[in-house]
């Protein structure tokens, strides 16, 4: 039970430490708005909520405990990497164009990439 518990806690830092860094340098850094915390904090809290409760039915639906681990790490690993690579591209948005990347900022640079390249 006790090393359910950590897991939980060390799951419980990993993610919301992630949000809390990046809110804290979407704020200091870059001038972001105080008011945006708590609702990205809640939508934070509620992707989160929603990966676990998937967990726990990976560990219903599958009826070998092995493969309902696998699928559990799977799940969280690539929730986990996607939250990282989402607020990377954010950051790298803010610092370069003083914005979020977005489709149009996108599309009105796509034709600069072939010169880049």
């Amino acid at each position: 039970m006790q090393r359910y518990v950590i897991g939980f806690l060390i799951e419980l830092l990993m993610w919301f430490g992630l949000v809390a860094i990046f809110l804290w340098a979407y704020v200091t850094h870059y001038a972001g708005s105080v008011d945006a915390v708590l609702p990205h904090a809640a939508l934070s809290m509620t992707v989160w909520v929603g990966l676990v409760s998937l967990r726990l039915a990976f560990h219903r639906i599958f009826p070998a405990e092995r493969v309902a681990r696998m699928a559990s790490v799977a799940l969280m690993t690539c929730a986990f990497a996607c939250l990282v690579a989402y607020y990377g591209a954010v950051l790298s948005g803010l610092e370069h164009w003083g914005r979020v990347i977005s489709w149009p900022l996108m599309v009105s640079y796509a034709p600069l990439a072939a010169r880049a390249l």
